[in-house]
C-alpha cells in the first residue's frame, strides 16, 4: 500500500512540474471548455426561441376578429381584384 501512495505522489510532483500527465489535464480542460460553449450556446438558442413566441403572443390579437369586418374586407378584395 505504501508503494501505491508512492506513486501517485510522483504522478502528482511529475504533473505540477509540466511532466507527463500535463497533456491529459489540457485536453480535458479543453473538452470542458468546448462542452460549456456548446452548452451556452444552446441556451442562448432556447432562450431567444422563448423570447421570440412571447413577443408572438403579446402581438396576437387579444380577441378574435370581427366576422362581419372579415366578410366586408374579403367584398372589397374581390370587387378589387376581379377579372371582369
Amino acid at each position: 500500500m505504501g508503494a501505491a501512495v508512492d506513486e501517485t505522489a510522483a504522478a502528482a510532483a511529475v504533473a505540477a512540474e509540466g511532466g507527463p500527465a500535463a497533456p491529459a489535464a489540457d485536453a480535458d480542460s479543453k473538452d470542458l471548455q468546448q462542452q460549456s460553449k456548446a452548452l451556452d450556446k444552446l441556451t442562448d438558442h432556447v432562450e431567444d426561441r422563448q423570447l421570440d413566441s412571447s413577443r408572438v403572443q403579446s402581438v396576437s390579437p387579444a380577441r378574435p376578429p370581427n366576422p362581419m369586418l372579415l366578410r366586408a374586407r374579403i367584398r372589397k378584395f374581390r370587387l378589387v381584384f376581379s377579372e371582369d
